[in-house]
């Protein structure tokens, strides 16, 4: 498991990534169900076949952003970590971890906007076109292993790639 929040750690592809975040979702339906529009599985973690950081991402659909403080006490009595300013504008950013190592990351958004259609579009273009799963992989393995030790690298050298994956899917 990944112990170092600048370090890159990729694990292959694990059949059990859906079912953690089916555990997930029932309880953050549980916790603030009555306050979401949705609650989906995006990132790495939810596209098969693909190397990932063993962190579960989340997407929560909310009508408006503030929507979000109407539930982060209760996120935060029940253990997760809820940034009220993480430098992005376009959504809230929630944590959970096991005490060690961060084990969910949670953006919540509003449902339509930008944020939640390129998470939603990106997962889904991958899942359904296989050659761009494997050359999404195959970069971030790539990537890991030239940037390793510097997070914030990795993650920049993957944008290139993800902006081009979403002009394919907004065109289909």
């Amino acid at each position: 498991m990944e112990t170092n929040q600048k370090t890159v750690t990729l694990e292959p592809y694990n059949d059990n990534w859906p079912s953690e975040y089916l555990k997930e979702y029932e309880q953050l339906n549980t916790l603030v169900g009555t306050y979401v529009l949705k609650i989906e599985h995006v990132g790495s973690t939810a596209i098969i076949g693909v190397s990932a950081k063993p962190i579960i991402d989340i997407a929560i659909a909310v009508s408006q952003l503030d929507d979000a403080l109407k539930f982060s006490k209760i996120l935060e009595d029940n253990g997760y970590i809820f940034r009220y300013d993480n430098g992005v504008k376009s959504e809230y950013f929630v944590r959970k971890n096991n005490g060690e190592v961060n084990t969910h990351f949670i953006h919540i958004v509003e449902e339509g906007s930008k944020r939640w259609n390129d998470m939603i579009m990106f997962r889904d273009y991958l899942n359904n076109h296989y050659y761009k799963m494997i050359e999404y992989k195959e970069l971030k393995e790539a990537l890991a292993v030239k940037y390793a030790d510097d997070r914030k690298s990795y993650t920049a050298a993957k944008n290139d790639f993800i902006l081009d994956i979403l002009k394919l899917a907004q065109g289909e």
